[in-house]
């Protein structure tokens, strides 16, 4: 029987926690124009520093629960904001425009439009 050890339990926890901190410095470096200098990741990687020979795992956990409560808060501001940019009104757009960023297609302009079908049976009875 394999039983952890409450040391090794922290140490996959902190593994985990690590992680999601790098994670966090990826979305820093994408979203933050001065990037690796920035307040925030020094704020993380001080944070990290100090927490890096805790063995609580309560304590782990919670720093953990934090640190993805922040992840989710960048990655979603970065989203927004990226939203924000490509749908925002840019003043009055074309019909083709407006079509394209519904994932709509319109038909070309010098092709004549095809007939209904209640067009072509009308024509029939005649």
């Amino acid at each position: 029987k394999f039983s952890a050890s409450p040391t090794c339990c922290a140490y996959v926890l902190m593994a985990m926690t690590l992680r999601i901190c790098r994670r966090i410095l990826r979305e820093l470096k994408r979203t933050d124009p001065e990037g690796v200098g920035g307040a925030p990741w020094h704020y993380i990687t001080t944070q990290v520093r100090q927490h890096r020979n805790i063995s609580d795992e309560r304590v782990i956990f919670n720093y953990q629960r934090l640190l993805q409560t922040y992840l989710s808060y960048i990655e979603g501001s970065r989203q927004h904001r990226e939203l924000l940019s490509r749908y925002q009104g840019k003043g009055e757009r074309s019909v083709e425009e407006s079509a394209k960023i519904v994932g709509l297609q319109l038909p070309d302009a010098g092709l004549p439009a095809p007939e209904t079908e209640t067009g072509s049976h009308a024509e029939d009875s005649r």
